[in-house]
């Protein structure tokens, strides 16, 4: 019988290749569209972090509401569309947003929400996977020099935050953190994602998942994208500016 050091071992291998795997994939298409060069990844920390219960359904008294879209109207505002294929629809009584991807490479459907100047504060959404394979959300992001961004695979079981920089020389990613996590189909999942300078804090169903750091990029747009093949559904997306 396997030793329990050794199972574990070979559990965080697994995972760790998983992650170089998926950060290739998103790599490649944007490599292609920006720049033509090598690929460089560094994989900084990709140690799981404790699950600890979390109650963050509201935000701290100094939070400022400053984007949010529940989608109730039948109707959609505070998005722009780029690629693949987005719609409303209706999710028994309530009306949520629905992203195909269409394309063959990542990103295969993209979504740009919320302000353009995004710094410390809290992202929060709620989304469901109906063909599960990889959604993805960018913050900080800045089309000419990256940004970060959180990577929720199926594909992978995995779930973690990472950065992407452009160069001149290469696009490298590093993965911040990551996090092994089983996604289910057509079962709702709640992320709350806290920024506070260079602290990042992300919570999964009341659950804390990850606690990383990283400062290489302090503000920027935001956006989710899908990876190939993705169907998703997207609900009560909120954005909560909070005081430095």
């Amino acid at each position: 019988m396997p030793k329990v050091e050794d199972k574990k071992k070979n559990e965080k291998k697994k995972l760790d290749t998983a992650i170089i795997v998926a950060i290739i994939g998103l790599i490649g298409t944007l490599t292609v569209g920006i720049l033509n060069s090598p690929l460089i990844i560094k994989l900084l920390d990709s140690a799981p972090t404790s699950s600890t219960p979390a109650e963050m359904d509201t935000p701290p008294n100094d939070g400022q509401l400053i984007f949010s879209e529940d989608f109730d109207d039948n109707a959609v505002s505070g998005f722009a569309f780029e690629l693949g294929e987005w719609e409303i629809v209706k999710e028994k009584s309530n009306f949520v947003l629905k992203g195909s991807a269409t394309g063959f490479d990542t990103p295969a459907a993209e979504a740009h929400f919320g302000p353009n100047d995004f710094t410390d504060g809290i992202i929060e959404f709620k989304f469901k996977f109906l063909k599960p394979i990889g959604l993805y959300m960018d913050f900080h992001f800045q089309a000419e020099k990256g940004g970060h961004f959180l990577n929720l695979s199926p594909t992978y079981e995995s779930i973690f935050l990472a950065a992407i920089i452009f160069q001149n020389d290469g696009n490298p990613v590093s993965v911040i953190s990551s996090q092994s996590f089983t996604f289910q189909q057509d079962t709702w999942y709640k992320v709350w994602l806290e920024i506070q300078e260079s602290q990042m804090t992300l919570n999964v169903d009341g659950n804390r998942i990850i606690s990383a750091s990283d400062s290489r990029f302090e503000t920027g747009g935001m956006r989710f994208t899908l990876d190939p093949g993705t169907i998703v559904e997207l609900d009560d997306i909120r954005v909560w500016s909070l005081k430095p």
